[in-house]
């Protein structure tokens, strides 16, 4: 009996640990395609921009609009051509549009 409520126990918490959030999912697509620019790593450059992102059931983004944008120049360009670059983000749940307000890191953690 021990055993089986062992067993319970761990299968009822192996599959939310694993399971992540739209919204991480998608902050996570976008570290993965971050690079610092040189001249931001020469100044030692930090912010943190924040960035509203509308996308459709797809996850294609069809807008985005930095909210927040950083103090130096070069790393509010960057966010720019961050979401250039990525163009497109995991589906939304259940495949629908959605919005969705991202932080942009700069440096990039993760």
């Amino acid at each position: 009996m021990r055993l089986f409520i062992v067993f319970l126990v761990l299968a009822g918490v192996a599959p939310a640990a694993a399971a992540t959030t739209w919204p991480e999912a998608a902050s996570g697509v976008m570290r993965a395609a971050q690079a610092m620019p040189r001249s931001a790593v020469v100044r030692r450059a930090t912010c943190v921009a924040r960035v509203r992102v509308a996308v459709d059931g797809n996850g294609l983004i069809t807008r985005y609009d930095i909210v927040k944008p950083c103090a130096e120049p070069i790393l509010t360009r960057s966010t720019d051509d961050l979401f250039f670059k990525v163009g497109q983000l995991p589906p939304p749940p259940a495949r629908r549009p959605a919005n969705l307000e991202i932080e942009v890191h700069w440096p990039p953690k993760g």
